[in-house]
């Protein structure tokens, strides 16, 4: 049995205030809807999955591509170049939340009990099939308090009639994968956090808090009924209750105003600010360019033996701008590995560095083919020619983006200078060809 997916327009004014993210990647105990789609349509047993979409999005396309244990072959196709055909046997083209039960074999008071429990409106034949499918509940998600409620009671009552990743550490308490919890950190059920997440020392975590991939709670901070969305960073010694956190806001799901997050480190808009911020832009520039002519000459190299293969990558800048940066591909033949342990790669952006685009140290460049998609890191991201993973010779995209999170907000002039430097020995010294 083949299903077909269409992902209509979500035209509820409380999806946009998850601003670059995608409607069916909007989460449910730390899950994007489409996540429950996929899971129920495989209770189904269901031989391919085609998922329709109106535009590209690289979050929604790297998530579905990149969940390999679904072992069942996942397409996404473009509205516009898409003409559907009878051999779908499945068709969905309804914007809700599926509830479905993994254990539906067992027992079946779980739906009597999700449909008590969750005050929202009911969606009848979501599904069109002939034949009979597993029982299944659809909620209407039609305001933001609606959003944050079924959250809530999903997270109390009904986590273990869903298909999730990790493991359960103890009653109520739902980790990922590869999560650290720092020491004299509290977790207080009921608690699900995604993977990949840190928590500092000394933290207050729950009850009722979800937590979602990719996000670092700093220390001494308090948190219990709230969602914490993917890379979201919460600074230091805060107190945050019955809220929503996105990316670097505070969101009251009662009134759905935002607003922005305040760290200790924060310094006011004032003139002395001003100031400051010219003098770190003087000196970026002035830096950039020393490094500029002192990686200059090993060029001559290239000029003799070649490059790598180049790709050109789109990236935000300021006042809604975006600049195109080169990027060369990794290869194990010596003149590559040559090429990046001299850092000829950093040539051209320390060239935006100095045109003032692009900071000398900041965020790592993402491969995106949409700039928009980049808005995952908050309306703040800023490029850099030098980033903390390049410091430590990470690789991995997820981890990236962690030391990204960290990074931008316990920067300062010194953590700067270590950067480049031990950026430099990295390069030098470490393994390139990869």
């Amino acid at each position: 049995m083949k299903a077909l997916v269409k992902c209509v327009s979500a035209d509820f004014s409380w999806t946009n205030i998850f601003e670059g993210v995608h409607p069916y990647m909007i989460t449910f105990l730390g899950k994007p809807i489409i996540d429950f789609y996929i899971d129920y349509l495989l209770l189904c047993n269901v031989s391919e999955i085609t998922i329709v979409v109106e535009k590209y999005d690289l979050t929604l396309f790297k998530h579905v591509h990149s969940r390999s244990k679904w072992g069942t072959p996942i397409k996404i196709e473009i509205e516009e170049d898409f003409s559907a055909d009878n051999s779908y046997n499945l068709v969905c083209e309804k914007f809700c939340l599926i509830c479905y039960d993994k254990n539906f074999k067992t027992r079946t008071s779980f739906f009597d009990e999700l449909k008590n429990s969750i005050n929202t409106n009911q969606l009848e034949n979501v599904f069109k099939c002939n034949d009979k499918l597993p029982p299944y509940v659809a909620f209407e998600i039609s305001s933001l308090k609606e959003y944050f409620d079924v959250n809530m009671t999903l997270l109390n009552k009904f986590t273990d009639g869903f298909v999730m990743n990790g493991y359960g550490a103890e009653e109520g308490v739902f980790l990922g994968v590869n999560d650290v919890v720092m020491y004299k950190t509290e977790l207080i059920p009921p608690l699900a956090i995604d993977n990949n997440c840190l928590i500092e020392g000394a933290c207050k975590i729950g009850g009722s808090v979800i937590m979602g991939k990719l996000s670092l709670i700093d220390s001494f901070t308090k948190i219990k009924n709230c969602i914490i969305y993917d890379r979201t960073y919460v600074g230091q010694n805060l107190d945050i209750d019955n809220k929503i956190i996105f990316r670097q806001f505070i969101i009251d799901p009662l009134t759905s105003t935002k607003t922005k997050m305040e760290h200790s480190f924060d310094l006011a808009e004032s003139h002395t600010y001003s100031i400051i911020c010219k003098f770190f832009n003087v000196l970026e520039r002035l830096s950039a360019g020393i490094l500029f002519a002192g990686l200059l000459p090993f060029s001559l190299l290239s000029l003799i033996f070649g490059k790598p293969e180049k790709f050109l990558v789109e990236i935000p800048i300021k006042n809604d701008k975006t600049t195109k940066i080169a990027c060369y591909k990794r290869s194990k033949r010596l003149r590559d590995i040559y090429f990046f342990k001299f850092s000829q790669d950093k040539l051209p952006r320390l060239w935006e560095c100095l045109c003032g685009k692009i900071s000398l140290v900041g965020d790592s460049i993402q491969v995106a083919n949409n700039p928009k998609n980049l808005k995952f890191y908050g309306s703040d991201y800023q490029a850099g020619v030098f980033n903390y993973a390049d410091s430590t010779g990470k690789k991995d995209e997820d981890w990236k983006v962690m030391d990204d999170l960290h990074f931008k907000n316990h920067k300062t002039l010194r953590t700067d200078f270590q950067v480049v430097l031990r950026s430099l020995v990295s390069r030098l010294f470490g393994d390139q060809s990869k």
